[in-house]
Formats: structure tokens, sequence, C-alpha cells
């Protein structure tokens, strides 16, 4: 198995400049590379997307967005006050979107989210208000993302819906079994009530 390295890994080089790292971990990821690495919660340039406990059961297209850095690093405006870096606070994401690097700087993108992450450290978490959707906007409004400047929480929404990738055939299974079990049970229950009427 291909063994992925995160960006913010130091190499051991020598004081030759030469790397001291045997020939197995050659076929590590360079960083340039930036690749996705699902397993290890690692996304460089995405917006990802994770479940919302018992909402997003029943309503699967409802979901909490978060932005990774280059690096990968998952930045997700959480609560009060508060940027969670490299933790996600509701699991694992079930999807994501890469970011069209095309016209984006690393060092501008990265710069962008800390300069983000400072601005929603001083306001307060709402469901409707500021929350983790406004935070990608923001963060897409910044950045002129694709010439545009008023990305709003339904845009992020609908890119959730239409561009985001699912990370594994199996999570979009995970992410529908709510929905499906509760239309299996609404159908049964339908049937049993009409036979007994």
């Amino acid at each position: 198995m291909m063994k992925f390295k995160r960006f913010d890994e130091e190499d051991n080089v020598d004081d030759d400049g030469s790397s001291t790292q045997d020939s197995q971990n050659d076929q590590e990821i360079k960083p340039k590379q930036k690749i996705i690495d699902v397993d290890n919660d690692f996304y460089p340039f995405c917006i990802v997307w994770s479940a919302i406990p018992f909402i997003s059961f029943l309503i699967p297209w409802i979901g909490h967005a978060a932005i990774c850095c280059s690096k990968g690093v998952i930045h997700d405006f959480n609560k009060d006050f508060r940027v969670y870096i490299d933790v996600v606070p509701y699991g694992s994401p079930l999807k994501y979107y890469k970011l069209d690097t095309t016209n984006i700087q690393q060092e501008s993108y990265d710069a962008m989210i800390k300069q983000l992450d400072q601005l929603f450290q001083k306001k307060r978490f709402g469901f409707f208000g500021n929350n983790s959707h406004k935070y990608v906007a923001d963060a897409l409004n910044i950045l002129q993302y694709k010439g545009k400047i008023n990305w709003n929480k339904f845009d992020v929404f609908v890119l959730g819906i239409t561009k985001a990738k699912y990370t594994s055939f199996l999570t979009l299974i995970r992410a529908y079994q709510g929905l499906i079990f509760t239309i299996v049970c609404a159908l049964f229950l339908n049937v049993t009530v009409f036979r007994t009427i």
C-alpha cells in the first residue's frame, strides 16, 4: 500500500541536503501533487461536507461544510468564537469538492484561510446565521472564486449537492440509509394501516 505523507511533515535531510529516507519511502507522495487522502481526512484545496447527526439521517442533502487549506487540513467553524483545525466534530467528510486552483496561489490561499479563521473566531455560531456554510461562502468570496464575489450559504449548499463527490460508494450508501429506512418504514406502515381499514 502506498504511504501518504502530510505536507506539513518535514523530510529527514542530512547537512549536505541529501535525504536520509530509504528507498522504501521513495514511493511517498510529494507535496506538489496535492493528493486527496480520504482515509486520513486529507483534502488539499477542497470544500468538504459531513453529516449532521439526526438531521442528515433524515435529510441527507443537509450537512456541515468546511474548507481545507493547501496542506489538506480541515478548517471548520462549528461553535461560538471557535474554528476547529484538523478536527471534524461530526466525523469524517462524506463529500468533497476540489476547488479549481488555476487562479489560486498556495500562499494567498492559506493566508486567506488564516484571515478567515481569525475573523470567525470573533463571531457567534448560529444554525441559520453564521454557520459552516457562511464560513465557506465567505472564503469563496475572498478568493473571488470563479470570478464571483457574492457567494452565499445557498450557493455552498447547491455546490455540495451538484458538484461534490462522495468519498466512496459505501459513504454514498451510508448517507442515504436513513432516508431509505424512513421511506421503507412509512410505506410499510401505510400498507399496514390501509389493510386494517
